[in-house]
């Protein structure tokens, strides 16, 4: 004998096609979203890049424009030092000044702030040399054997000292401006310190 049949019904799992508005609209918008979201993000990475790399450019066109100006500031200067040793002893060097000049021409440096310093400093140093100069041959150094110190040896030779010390005073206040030049471009065109300032200081 056959059993019986239960006369309820089995559930069955039916599974729909996506929705028509899924495809039709739905897709397409999170495509063209996601579309937007890619070429924005493209587009924004390639400034920043484009960018970055601009600024590194200006930087490294600033760097070398700043080293090659105080290389050729340096050379300039070297060349000015000689000027002014040359024009110590005579101050119508022409060929210290021709040296200069070529130095000048070969760099590019503007001439005209630092020839004109050059011409009113290096007159100074040229009297500041002059008059120690002076000094020195009018006065006869102290004989230590004169003296029962060292001491008053050393007080009787103060007044030579100070020629020198004024003397390089003088030289020294140059030379630093012009280290000061070379370093920034910039020159201080105050009246440099006369050999008899120091010397009264002194």
């Amino acid at each position: 004998m056959l059993p019986a049949v239960d006369p309820t019904p089995i559930p069955v799992l039916i599974v729909n096609d996506p929705p028509g508005w899924w495809i039709e609209v739905g897709l397409p918008t999170f495509t063209a979203i996601s579309s937007t979201i890619v070429a924005l993000v493209a587009v924004g990475l390639t400034w920043y890049l484009a960018n970055r790399e601009r600024k590194r450019q200006k930087q490294e066109k600033e760097e070398s424009d700043h080293r090659k100006a105080h290389e050729a500031r340096a050379a300039v200067g070297g060349a000015a030092f000689d000027y002014l040793e040359a024009t110590r002893h005579n101050f119508r060097d022409f060929t210290a000044f021709q040296s200069l000049a070529r130095v000048f021409a070969a760099t590019g440096v503007e001439q005209e702030p630092l020839l004109r310093w050059l011409a009113e400093t290096s007159k100074t140093q040229r009297e500041a040399y002059q008059a120690a100069q002076s000094w020195s041959d009018e006065h006869v150094p102290p004989d230590p054997r004169d003296y029962d110190s060292e001491w008053e040896h050393e007080q009787a030779a103060a007044p030579l000292q100070a020629y020198e010390v004024a003397y390089y005073a003088v030289v020294a206040e140059i030379h630093q401006r012009l280290r000061d030049w070379m370093l920034t471009g910039d020159i201080d065109s105050t009246p440099v310190k006369s050999f008899g300032d120091h010397f009264e200081d002194g």
